[in-house]
């Protein structure tokens, strides 16, 4: 025994999790239970050894994270046959069925024969699918199925006596409802908040922008209840307010991509004359720090008031779980003691607690769990909350180089560089024993894995002599746990005469950066306000879109003399950027063209340098002669643009051009403003020359 101690603590060191069953009167169930806690697995005590195969399933579809489909046991009597049915579509990566024979194998029972029916086709033509087994046990698998496999499949089994049927698959991606949690009991009049969290594991899948519908159809409900959900990273949230008649509540959701369905479930919730389950178990974005203790507590409550064991009221177990992704699992059990060990103030207040330490690092889901019984009707209650458990990190903090001065009874500041390497935000505590010093701010905030300067302030005593002082700053993280280098700083502080102190503040290098600061932000302001008043008089008026762009319907022959050619004049608009909307006009349209069967925009702008802020592009504007302006036209979504048998959303206007857009045919005549030009638009430079 003391050999197996031994080497369990070897395996829960090296963080290998162990998976403990027992299936024999001799195995002590309390060994069993205490080698799986100890390295965070999973136990199974079975009253026959026939249920090995079974429990082997499942601990398998917990390890690998499957989704169970199919949990079903029929009786084939004397010798019958029975046909399953399950779904196979685009998100199931691998499909796992097994088929277990109540009989014990060796027994003549004539084994079990099954036979798979995919949608289409033949089954022996499938080089993914593969049966196998004995006789007292078959298995289906279905591998990477292909879109020819997607559909109801049928699997028929012969044989006698009962027959369980498992069936799992493996994901590509899924949507799983994480609250409320599907199985449970809520109470009545209390809104359930949803959470649904897609979970992905294949590349084309990661990124991609899912959406999930839900409905809830209550008891005597006519009809389901659509429930908005709005997305928080992987997950999907929204409340529920209509819990108020017992009853079934069944959840039906949808994963969409586009609008094609990836992916659909359903679970019900139960909800009745129960109490609430509270926690002040809660988490915030940074997670836990690795080797942090807290104190867990939970209670129930009726009406909004704590609830005690009573006449009405027993409590069989209050207990916290910590599932973590890669299988492990903490459970720890809360108690309504008054024994300080377990946090506990008073017993038989309600509150049930324990302390939890955080001696495991990683993430996943914590379940706390309250089963019972209410005004004589059992209830099993459970709240999902998520966590992360992450090393403290590590804080290096420096002195950056600076003059430090100060009269006696002044001020002055410590200029820092900080680095954290730490997922938590971090407040680095700071304090000195000198009388001569004291700390104005003495803290900083550091974000997590931030990194940037800082400044202390301080303040010299009124007592402080003239001359060098030494200060001594001791560093601290304020959790206690993250790492800080150093953790102490020295520095010198000169302290000045009031005459001295006012000297150096008025001359030297002081003096002249002052006056450069002051020079530049003068200088600074003269160009950034000057080049804004180049830009709004001088340079706005000569890139305003000039011309006018007639049209007419498309099939209509070109001819202006008649009232079928309409004209939009762009030079009474005075803009360098002009909206023209087609089928009802719009707040910020300048131009509108009714009875058209579609409803976009189409946009001409003057462009310039328009990469530039405003006030370069009024200096640039003052020294050029001539302004080569970029006149473009586009459209936005569903509108297209086509001109020279060229189909497209945006391009250059020309003079003359003439294009297609909306059902209208339009020809653009430019006027060009004085000063500018259309854009690579040639001279002839020998005219009149030769």
């Amino acid at each position: 025994m003391e050999s197996l101690r031994e080497q369990v603590d070897l395996l829960a060191d090296a963080g290998i999790l162990v998976y403990t069953v027992g299936f024999s009167p001799e195995i002590d169930p309390e060994v069993i239970r205490q080698i799986a806690l100890e390295t965070r697995g999973r136990y199974y005590i079975l009253s026959e050894p026939s249920e090995l195969l079974v429990t082997f399933y499942r601990a398998l579809e917990a390890l690998k994270d499957r989704s169970s489909f199919l949990a079903e046991t029929v009786d084939l009597g004397a010798g019958s046959a029975h046909t399953f049915t399950f779904e196979v579509r685009e998100h199931i990566r691998q499909v796992n069925l097994v088929l277990v024979s109540g009989e014990a194998a060796g027994e003549d029972a004539g084994g079990l024969q099954v036979e798979a029916r995919p949608p289409r086709g033949s089954a022996a033509q499938i080089g993914e699918l593969i049966l196998g087994g004995r006789d007292n046990y078959q298995t289906v698998i279905l591998s990477r199925p292909k879109e020819e496999h997607y559909g109801l499949w049928e699997v028929s089994v012969e044989g006698r006596g009962t027959v369980q049927a498992l069936g799992n698959a493996d994901l590509y991606v899924e949507a799983v409802l994480m609250d409320p949690d599907p199985g449970s009991n809520y109470p009545l009049d209390e809104p359930l908040e949803i959470r649904v969290e897609v979970i992905t594991r294949e590349e084309r899948y990661a990124g991609a922008d899912f959406r999930v519908e839900l409905e809830v159809t209550g008891p005597q409900n006519p009809g389901p209840l659509a429930v908005p959900l709005q997305r928080e990273g992987s997950s999907f949230c929204g409340v529920y307010e209509y819990v108020d008649r017992p009853g079934d509540y069944r959840f039906d959701w949808r994963l969409l991509r586009g609008d094609e369905e990836i992916y659909s479930d359903r679970a019900l919730i139960t909800a009745g004359s129960l109490p609430g389950l509270v926690t002040d178990f809660w988490t915030d974005r940074e997670g836990f720090r690795l080797d942090e203790e807290l104190i867990v507590s939970a209670s129930l409550a009726v009406g909004g008031e704590r609830a005690r064991e009573g006449p009405h009221l027993q409590v069989e177990g209050m207990v916290l779980a910590l599932e973590y992704r890669d299988g492990a699992m903490v459970e720890l059990e809360l108690f309504d003691s008054g024994e300080r060990e377990h946090g506990n103030s008073r017993a038989g207040d309600g509150i049930y607690s324990n302390r939890l330490l955080f001696d495991r690092e990683g993430g996943g889901e914590a379940v706390l769990t309250a089963t019972g019984r209410y005004r004589e009707a059992n209830f099993a209650l459970k709240k999902r909350i998520a966590f992360n458990v992450s090393p403290p990190g590590e804080l290096a903090v420096r002195l950056l180089p600076a003059e430090l001065w100060s009269r006696p009874g002044g001020r002055f500041e410590v200029p820092l560089e900080v680095e954290s390497a730490s997922p938590f935000t971090q407040t680095i505590r700071f304090s000195s024993p000198s009388a001569e010093i004291n700390l104005l701010s003495d803290r900083v905030v550091i974000p997590p894995g931030g990194a940037g300067p800082y400044t202390l302030e301080m303040a010299v005593s009124e007592t402080a002599e003239t001359g060098l002082l030494p200060v001594a700053l001791s560093l601290e993280a304020e959790d206690g746990m993250a790492l800080i280098e150093p953790a102490e700083l020295t520095l010198e502080i000169e302290v000045l005469s009031g005459w001295a102190a006012f000297r150096r503040r008025t001359s030297g290098p002081a003096l002249i950066l002052g006056t450069a600061a002051g020079a530049a932000l003068l200088a600074a302001g003269l160009y950034f306000g000057g080049g804004m008043l180049i830009y709004r008089f001088y340079l706005l008026p000569r890139l305003a879109v000039k011309g006018q762009l007639g049209y007419r319907q498309a099939g209509e022959k070109a001819n202006p003399g008649r009232e079928s050619e309409r004209e939009l004049d762009f030079g009474r608009v005075g803009k360098e950027k002009l909206i023209i909307s087609f089928g009802r006009a719009k707040p910020e349209s300048n131009f509108s063209i009714e009875g058209t069967g579609s409803e976009y925009d189409l946009v001409v702008e003057n462009r310039w340098h328009n990469r530039l802020p405003p006030y370069r592009r009024g200096w640039k504007a003052l020294f050029q002669r001539r302004l080569a302006v970029e006149t473009t036209i586009s459209c936005t979504p569903p509108g297209i643009i086509k001109a020279e048998e060229r189909i497209c959303s945006s391009r250059e206007l020309h003079d003359g051009d003439t294009f297609e857009s909306g059902g209208y045919i339009f020809h653009y005549r430019a006027g060009f403003a004085e000063g500018t030009g259309a854009k690579d638009k040639g001279v002839d430079i020998l005219n009149g020359k030769m």
